[in-house]
């Protein structure tokens, strides 16, 4: 949680919501020893969202992947929220939510 405040900037006129896929990414990207750009940010949330659109398939094998994740304490991130994409400050470092951007995406 606390590494998602380092990342997310409070939004009070339009309250998105917290764990955003560019939040999620920054947080992986850290731990892996990488620094996103606002443009690498962006191509990697692209990435990931184009990836997961081509794949939306629920596996007979689901609970055994899972399973097998949790038991060598890998963690299973869902993002969604499709109808908020957030922008990289780079100027703070935080995540910034503009409506005609997401509207133009």
């Amino acid at each position: 949680m606390e590494q998602m405040k380092n990342v997310e900037t409070v939004d009070k006129e339009h309250d998105f919501k917290v764990w955003s896929r560019e939040a999620w990414l920054i947080i992986a990207g850290r731990q892996q020893g990488l620094h996103f750009t606002a443009e690498s940010l962006a191509l990697a949330r692209d990435a990931y969202w184009q990836a997961i659109s081509r794949s939306l398939v629920i596996y007979s094998d689901a609970k055994e992947f899972t399973s097998a994740l949790f038991s060598q304490n890998i963690p299973l991130i869902l993002m969604t929220g499709s109808d908020s994409i957030l922008s990289l400050q780079e100027s703070t470092g935080k995540l910034v939510y503009d409506p005609a951007f997401s509207e133009k995406l």
